[in-house]
């Protein structure tokens, strides 16, 4: 913002009260600045502090050259000693703006900004602080608390409201040929689902952030075969906060996530708790390519069948890709988990697994409204224990396929379609499974 040419005429409009020495310290903390060695120009300063600190021209001197070489706080006392004396010096204000903006204390800075406006000043300075006031807004808007919210609504029909086996007979070795009770087999219906969410981001510094995020989701199934229509009717909530530490080139999250799901079939009413707490790290590899390693620990419980309780764990990474044209996108991602039962006892032994996965996501946005995906997912499970009913160890492999579409008809409603199939194929036939879901739907999102 200063010319250190005219730094003698500047330094002579202040009140010219200090002592010989400080003024011939402040010409040559000038000359310096003039000829380009900032550094030696603080360090003369420096070295002069404790004597000179208070004389209108050294301090003047000092802060600029401390400006120079980026000791922001030291710029900042220097000109608050000089306006402790002369507090209409709108030079020295503007300078002690520009130490607090790159300090990274906005409020000061503007209010510093804003008397210099209040005096009517040249036009090139009224543009220059316009410039400083504009970057300020701009920054504030940039760490900025913000909170999202939206409310959806689903309609849709699945083939298999339970998630049970397409064939009530089932063989159980030394049993024969099992009937399954009609619920326990695949019953097809409608569903209408209701979700209620929002999110929050609360920056306490330009590189930490907390964040959170609360949903509700309510699953209302009715037309299932054999009147079932509330037997398997589902709510969840879910609850995730953390902080995050922003980088240069990435980003690491700690997150803790809390579930619980009710189940209408279940002799309680809350079916299943899980809580987690994760790490995640985002890390930039160029323009196109990220890569987002993650872990996870936590327990999942059963309220009223104890024996499932299991104590899991789950690594993974993310692989990233933004193609040449910025509107398609690829993910491709692998995980391991293990999770260990909690009970010592046979049924809690054949709960026990670990499980491998593999997932990709690829979206493209032919236009700005408009958001088609693909999502896929294959997993392999090897449980630990004996099945104590069949007597045999449980292997499943499961694999998922989603297709949809988002088209955002109104700055705040979308349009959702949406086509799941979910395949599960176990060596124990009680456990394979198929299950098609078509639905669609609107939501709305507010802040």
């Amino acid at each position: 913002m200063a010319s250190h040419v005219r730094l003698g005429v500047l330094l002579g409009v202040l009140l010219c009260t200090g002592h010989a020495a400080a003024a011939e310290t402040a010409e040559e903390i000038e000359r310096l600045l003039n000829v380009g060695s900032a550094g030696q120009a603080y360090e003369l300063g420096l070295d002069r502090l404790a004597k000179e600190a208070g004389d209108p021209k050294f301090d003047f001197a000092f802060g600029l050259a401390a400006l120079q070489v980026g000791k922001a706080a030291q710029a900042a006392f220097a000109f608050e000693r000089i306006l402790l004396l002369y507090p209409e010096n709108d030079r020295v204000r503007l300078e002690l703006g520009r130490a607090q903006f790159i300090l990274g204390n906005l409020p000061e800075a503007r209010t510093q900004f804003e008397i210099v406006l209040t005096h009517n000043p040249p036009p090139n300075v009224q543009e220059r602080v316009k410039l400083f006031l504009a970057k300020i807004k701009e920054q504030e808007k940039a760490v900025r608390s913000v909170f999202h919210g939206y409310f959806s609504t689903r309609l849709g029909y699945d083939t298999n409201v339970n998630a049970g086996p397409g064939d009530q007979f089932v063989p159980v070795p030394g049993l024969g040929t099992v009937v399954l009770a009609p619920g326990a087999v695949e019953l097809s219906g409608n569903f209408l689902e209701v979700e209620l969410a929002g999110e929050a981001l609360r920056p306490i510094s330009k590189k930490k952030a907390l964040f959170g995020k609360v949903a509700g989701v309510v699953r209302k199934n009715f037309d299932v075969e054999d009147d079932f229509d509330d037997e398997f009717d589902t709510g969840r909530l879910l609850l995730r906060g953390g902080i995050s530490f922003l980088g240069k080139r990435s980003t690491l999250r700690l997150p803790i996530q809390y579930e619980n799901i009710w189940l209408n079939s279940a002799d309680t009413e809350d079916f299943r708790r899980i809580v987690l707490a994760g790490i995640e790290w985002e890390r930039s590899l160029g323009a196109s390519d990220r890569i987002m390693p993650f872990g996870q620990l936590g327990a999942v419980r059963y309220p009223d069948q104890s024996f499932r309780d299991v104590n899991l764990g789950i690594a993974g990474a993310t692989w990233i890709h933004r193609f040449a044209r910025a509107n398609r996108e690829f993910r491709l991602g692998l995980y391991y988990g293990n999770e260990d039962n909690e009970e010592d006892s046979v049924a809690a032994k054949a709960i026990a697994r670990d499980y491998v996965g593999l997932f990709g996501l690829f979206q493209w946005n032919p236009t700005p409204r408009q958001l088609f995906f693909v999502n896929a997912t294959l997993q392999a499970s090897d449980y630990d224990g004996l099945q104590p009913v069949f007597g045999e160890v449980r292997e499943d492999d499961y694999y998922a396929l989603t297709v949809g579409w988002n088209w955002r008809w109104r700055p705040k409603w979308t349009i959702n379609v949406e086509v799941k199939y979910e395949n599960q194929e176990s060596n124990l036939d009680i456990f394979t499974y198929d299950r098609t879901q078509v639905f669609g739907g609107v939501r709305f999102d507010f802040r």
